[in-house]
């Protein structure tokens, strides 16, 4: 069975030095410069939410940022974004959000397991900034998070089959990475933020179809990155935009 095709019909994003929504992907997106993530160093998403929220990892700044953008985007567009069973989530992360477990355990460690905050280990978790997201905005159709270096299209994929088979309208991919220099090998860099898309039913007469046969077989070169899913999600995207299909 060949896989189903897809409809972009917005992408929004939280990068350093970077933050917006749009149609197409713009080309300046695409260039990576470690010096960029200062810009992140303390970004909130607390201006783009309108419930007020305690302690969040990192990553969960970004994708809540970024799933704001995307349906705020939308209702400007007069495409609003549904809530409910029929819009669900997938999300990819290579490296998860290792700044609360980090801090957790810096805690444990200098006060003992009894003081460590018992708020900031969940946030270490490499579904929770997808959970959040999903309940914020009331996503509650099907829902796949997918962890640890591996091909950017699965979240597609997952998107692709969930429409085919009738359980979803639409489906929010998101990628996200919150690391930090200090957990990482020296010299290493991961481009840090969070990238939204809002895909939908290729009958949708609006946007940029994706054929099904681009979500199969071997990664294109372009996908293949060293520094994390967000600059691979990127590297696919610039493909999507600027090839036929």
């Amino acid at each position: 069975m060949s896989q189903p095709s897809l409809q972009i019909t917005g992408l929004s994003w939280v990068l350093g030095g970077n933050i917006g929504y749009a149609q197409s992907l713009p080309e300046e997106l695409l260039d990576f410069s470690p010096d960029l993530e200062t810009a992140l160093a303390d970004f909130s998403c607390k201006p783009y939410l309108q419930a007020s929220k305690g302690f969040l990892d990192t990553s969960a700044h970004y994708v809540l940022a970024a799933c704001s953008l995307l349906r705020s985007g939308g209702e400007k567009e007069g495409r609003l974004l549904p809530a409910g069973a029929r819009t669900g989530l997938a999300c990819l992360t290579y490296y998860g959000a290792p700044r609360s477990g980090f801090t957790f355990f810096q805690q444990m460690t200098a006060k003992g397991p009894r003081f460590a905050s018992p708020l900031i280990f969940p946030q270490s978790y490499n579904n929770t900034a997808a959970n959040l997201a999903a309940i914020e905005f009331s996503w509650s159709g099907p829902h796949s998070i997918f962890a640890g270096p591996q091909d950017c299209r699965l979240p597609w994929r997952f998107a692709s089959d969930r429409m085919a088979d009738g359980s979803a309208d639409c489906l929010i991919v998101v990628v996200y990475e919150a690391t930090t220099s200090e957990l990482l090998p020296a010299g290493y860099h991961v481009r840090n933020g969070a990238i939204a898309v809002r895909l939908e039913k290729p009958e949708v007469a609006f946007g940029r179809q994706i054929a099904g046969e681009r979500l199969c077989g071997p990664p294109p070169t372009a996908v293949e990155t060293p520094h994390g899913s967000v600059q691979a999600q990127l590297n696919f995207l610039r493909q999507q935009f600027t090839e036929f299909v």
